[in-house]
């Protein structure tokens, strides 16, 4: 509605531009078939002089609009194949995560059985100690490809989530929404403490899973 009623103030607004000097004119000097080329000579000149700044500026605006919706246009584009590229990479790394978990660690546990019994018996406040850190490390040299396709995961989703707007924030809540449904909340959860661990707190900032690490910062 506010659209339209913009769209009607802009027209109005150019027939009194294109129009206003004709009344003027015909007002001023009245308006006929002469019979003396001179009155037809002055008349174009009035009119020349007039209307071709007021059609310069026309064109000038005209031309700005257009530049104006090629930017939008552009930027869609870019917006779009930007996201396209993130998700296509994401979804690499989330199934080549979600195939690693499912190895057999041992005869009674897959790596994803390991990683939540070692993760889970870690109280949240010792992540950053020493002797917990050795721990995770060397549960990470173990398996490797946990904290490296995580970590590689992690600033897929922080270019996403920087920009507040759609489809930036869709994309990015997708990606979340497809993390938790296809290696579940526990483990994502689970991989961010280790992450958060391994990297001795480094990397906070582009933890996604773990809500408790805004707390953990704080102290």
């Amino acid at each position: 509605m506010k659209n339209n009623k913009m769209k009607i103030i802009i027209n109005v607004v150019l027939l009194v531009i294109l129009f206003l000097p004709i009344g003027l004119y015909i007002f001023k000097f009245g308006f006929g078939i002469w019979s003396e080329h001179k009155y037809w000579s002055e008349m174009g000149s009035a009119f020349g002089g007039i209307y071709s700044p007021i059609i310069a500026l026309l064109a000038f605006v005209v031309l700005a609009f257009q530049v104006k919706s090629q930017q939008k246009i552009d930027k869609y584009h870019y917006d779009q194949s930007f996201i396209l590229g993130c998700k296509k990479d994401f979804d690499f790394y989330i199934l080549e995560l979600d195939r690693f978990l499912e190895q057999n660690a041992n005869e009674n546990q897959k790596v994803r059985d390991v990683l939540h019994s070692e993760v889970e018996c870690i109280d949240e406040k010792d992540l950053l100690n020493e002797d917990i850190i050795k721990k995770l490390k060397i549960l990470s040299d173990e398996y490797p490809k946990l904290v490296s396709i995580w970590c590689a995961m992690n600033p897929i989703l922080a270019g996403l989530n920087v920009h507040k707007r759609f489809p930036y924030n869709h994309a990015y809540t997708g990606c979340l929404l497809k993390a938790a449904s296809i290696l579940s909340p526990k483990t994502c959860i689970a991989l961010d403490k280790m992450y958060f661990s391994t990297s001795s707190g480094k990397f906070a900032d582009v933890l996604f899973f773990w809500d408790k690490v805004k707390a953990y910062k704080s102290h």
